[in-house]
């Protein structure tokens, strides 16, 4: 994992070689928004649902994080995602990851594992928690190393999604499981 400042910018950013995180910018809002109006999920953890003008938006995707980060596709400089941890419980050692994308397909598990390896390593988390649908779940438990994911919950007929319930599953990153591989 590389994490370094640029030395033209000073501007943090994490890679892997194929994926890049960077801090989100003003001049990614509108990239953003666009995930909010392609998948209403993607933002829900932050406006419960309602569909927010673009300047609340903007005024209210900050807030509350512990970290954000941009995922961006190394060779092409295209970006691929938002990772969020929020809100940080750092008492009890616990915080939330929140994933909006236009497209699950479009962002590799290797962004994923590189936020939440940098979250436990600069962090004293015990737990990253995740909020999925079934078939969110099926995707992320593919690609994670099974011993590191746990349920810990189930919402049964939770989300209302192209006319039908949907459960909600919440699973847990333990960081004792996660640092050990």
């Amino acid at each position: 994992m590389e994490n370094q400042r640029s030395h033209r910018d000073t501007t943090f950013y994490l890679s892997n070689g194929d994926v890049t995180l960077i801090p989100v910018s003003p001049s990614h809002h509108e990239m953003l928004y666009g995930y909010c109006q392609v998948d209403p999920r993607s933002f829900e953890w932050r406006f419960l649902g309602a569909s927010p003008n673009y300047e609340r938006f903007v005024a209210h995707v900050g807030g509350d994080v512990l970290l954000q980060l941009v995922a961006m596709d190394t060779v092409h400089q295209q970006p691929l995602g938002l990772l969020t941890a929020h809100p940080a419980n750092i008492r009890d050692g616990h915080t939330q990851l929140a994933i909006a994308t236009d497209s699950w397909e479009n962002l590799p598990f290797g962004a994923v594992d590189l936020f939440i390896s940098y979250l436990f390593k600069h962090w004293p988390l015990r737990k990253i928690y995740i909020d999925l649908l079934d078939a969110q779940y099926d995707r992320f438990a593919s690609c994670a190393d099974a011993d590191t994911m746990r349920i810990e919950g189930r919402r049964l007929n939770h989300r209302f999604l192209d006319g039908q319930f949907l459960d909600l599953v919440t699973v847990a990153i333990d960081s004792a499981i996660w640092t050990r591989l």
